[in-house]
């Protein structure tokens, strides 16, 4: 077995563990649901309205680029436990979710399953690694899951849906600056933090602000790779490189400045809690409109 293979190997093993715990826990893979779990205590994922105003934005942007191409069906690769394979299909498409984790698939099968519309919704699951898949590869979406291609299987991977995307067909993705994080990221999140009543122990004035701001870049900037085997292998600068190498046409913005980091850790009544929610989310949409330096997710549309 290759050292590649090993460490996929690995890499799933940490997402299957990551997908039993968080079922475990209660996650509902389903930005449509309506709950408040405490078990995130300082995660989106503790609050509904958090998961909606956090991936509404790019999900809105990800679907639209889709129908503005008139795309019928596209693929996502490292599709998780169905959440954006659910709203593509909700929006119309018809989508196969790609991933190595049996876990995060099975899960995606059962609540497919468990949902009352699942006759109107063309989904499809495959448990399968992005450079041994098989099949047919026109339009497609990455979120969140070419940062966790080193290197030379990122370049490899594009070559091979380049090569296999016929005129006309996208790909659409979404994936983390964690490499673009920095001094002001990390001032606004902790200025939030510092403002709002917050889970986060800070001692204002006496706290010593230097070591703070540097916990935050590297909570911010996942440095210590703590998800998985092969978390932040490629860049967000290498991913857009490597795209540009082998597409025609490329679009490019930013999302997300602080929100993610804030929001789940704020603690204050039911009611202020989701109008905090979207203002925030405001908030931070206005920043990242106007200081792309900011935006700690980058957006990319590349068409053939």
């Amino acid at each position: 077995m290759s050292n590649y293979k090993k460490r996929l190997k690995k890499e799933a093993q940490s997402f299957d563990n990551i997908a039993a715990e968080r079922l475990a826990s209660g996650k509902l893979p389903d930005i449509r649901r309506n709950f408040f779990n405490p078990y995130f205590y300082n995660n989106i994922w503790r609050n509904s309205n958090f998961v909606r105003e956090h991936f509404s934005t790019s999900i809105d942007w990800i679907v639209m680029n889709l129908q503005k191409h008139k795309i019928e069906s596209a693929i996502e690769f490292g599709c998780g436990d169905g959440v954006l394979c659910l709203e593509i299909a909700r929006a119309g498409l018809n989508v196969i979710g790609v991933d190595i984790s049996p876990e995060s698939i099975r899960i995606a099968r059962e609540y497919l399953k468990s949902l009352p519309e699942r006759k109107h919704l063309n989904i499809q699951y495959i448990c399968q690694s992005a450079l041994e898949y098989k099949g047919r590869i026109g339009s497609m979406v990455c979120h969140g899951f070419l940062h966790h291609l080193p290197p030379k299987a990122l370049k490899d991977f594009i070559k091979k849906v380049s090569q296999n995307m016929r005129t006309g067909q996208v790909l659409v993705v979404v994936e983390p600056r964690y490499d673009k994080v920095g001094f002001k990221n990390a001032l606004l999140i902790y200025a939030l933090r510092l403002a709002l009543p917050n889970h986060f122990k800070y001692k204002g004035a006496k706290a010593n602000i230097i070591k703070d701001l540097e916990d935050i870049i590297k909570e911010v900037s996942e440095a210590d790779k703590c998800q998985s085997e092969m978390n932040n292998e490629s860049s967000s600068e290498l991913i857009l490189k490597t795209i540009s190498s082998y597409f025609n046409y490329i679009e490019v913005s930013y999302t997300n400045a602080f929100y993610d980091k804030v929001i789940g850790g704020i603690r204050v009544n039911k009611k202020d809690e989701d109008k905090l929610a979207t203002l925030l989310k405001k908030l931070d949409d206005i920043i990242v409109k106007y200081s792309n330096d900011m935006g700690r997710n980058i957006r990319i549309l590349a068409q053939k």
